[in-house]
């Protein structure tokens, strides 16, 4: 029989930097809820297929200590070739979104070996779209710009006319609209029979985004090089690539038609005495 169901779960969320930055740490948590229908492709009730809709939020703060960027190749008022040094300190990325999903599933579920078995085991797997409108907060503490000159084998660190030194940071805000992300998405857990027809799912889901959601805003480190720059801060590209996961735990009641077998009413026949 098919079931409907009714879901709810949350659990730790973070960004998979890949290569370019050191000493960063991402953390946050996103919860959702929503339905699902599951159609059973066998009469045994092992296989299906999920279809489910949800609504949830995430909350995610990204930390890098400091990010870097040589620009090189730059001539100074005297025609002298340098290579500009820049650091900024501190880069903090928060991420906020409110977001509705679709999904598709295949799901697999242990066979039943009698009539009286109350669980069994089950495990899904899958492919969800997420579409979201995210929210940002950026911050830079402080950006440090300093001079390397090859052809006198110096640095030059302390002119701030020329743009050299230490230099305030800056914070900034903004939104991102209608970010569509796809998502793998597996899960698995057990599954306990409450009543007749009715089902409880607890499992442990991990998802994993194909793409940063950000990944059409970010700008290149190398576009803020100097303290006026960081007036238009923005996300920045931290990672030659990044990843949006999440991992918690997820339950589930799900209903199914009866299949109680109904008391057989016989027909009463009236009769008349001779």
């Amino acid at each position: 029989m098919n079931e409907l169901s009714f879901y709810a779960g949350g659990g730790f969320s973070t960004i998979i930097q890949h290569v370019f930055s050191n000493n960063s740490s991402s953390k946050g948590f996103g919860g959702e809820a929503g339905l699902g229908f599951t159609f059973f492709i066998d009469r045994h009730q092992t296989f299906g297929i999920h279809i489910g809709a949800g609504a949830g939020l995430y909350d995610m703060r990204t930390t890098i200590n400091e990010l870097n960027n040589i620009t090189r190749g730059l001539v100074d008022a005297n025609n002298y070739l340098f290579d500009l040094h820049t650091t900024l300190y501190n880069y903090n990325e928060t991420q906020r979104a409110f977001f509705f999903t679709t999904s598709i599933m295949l799901q697999y579920q242990s066979a039943l070996q009698s009539r009286a078995q109350r669980q069994r085991f089950y495990a899904k797997g899958g492919v969800k779209l997420m579409f979201n409108n995210a929210r940002y907060n950026i911050g830079i503490s402080e950006l440090v710009n300093i001079s390397y000159y090859p052809a006198l084998n110096n640095w030059a660190g302390t002119q701030r006319f020329a743009g050299l030194g230490s230099f305030s940071g800056q914070n900034s805000d903004g939104d991102f609209r209608l970010n569509i992300l796809p998502i793998l998405a597996l899960e698995a857990g057990r599954k306990w029979r409450l009543g007749y027809d009715a089902f409880l799912y607890a499992g442990v889901f991990f998802e994993y985004a194909l793409r940063d959601p950000f990944e059409n805003n970010r700008k290149p480190i190398s576009n803020f090089t100097h303290s006026e720059h960081l007036e238009n801060l923005t996300v920045l590209q931290t990672s030659n690539r990044q990843n949006f996961a999440t991992v918690g735990i997820r339950l589930r009641v799900a209903f199914k038609e009866s299949t109680k077998p109904r008391p057989i009413t016989r027909p009463r026949v009236r009769g008349h005495c001779p």
